[in-house]
C-alpha cells in the first residue's frame, strides 16, 4: 500500500496526487469483537503507510473509517 499512488500494478487503485482513500469498515464493533487483532493490524499498516508519505514529503494518503453497528 505504500505504493498506491504509483501504479505498479500491486494495488487496483492508482491515487492522483492530494487523493486519499478511504478504507471504511462498516459494523466496526462487530468486527472488533470478532476479529480485534486484524482490526488492530490494519490500524498499524495504515498508520505506517501514511508515515512512509510524510516521510517523502507528501500528506498522509490513506484514511480507516470504522462505522459503528446499527
Amino acid at each position: 500500500m505504500s505504493y498506491v499512488d504509483v501504479g505498479d500494478g500491486m494495488c487496483r487503485f492508482v491515487l492522483q496526487p492530494q487523493e486519499v482513500l478511504t478504507i471504511e469498515i462498516t459494523e466496526s464493533d462487530t468486527f472488533r469483537g470478532q476479529a480485534p487483532d486484524i482490526l488492530a493490524c490494519l490500524a498499524e499498516l495504515i498508520e505506517e503507510v501514511n508515515n512512509r508519505f510524510v516521510e517523502r514529503g507528501e500528506p498522509p494518503r490513506l484514511c480507516l473509517v470504522l462505522s459503528p453497528d446499527g
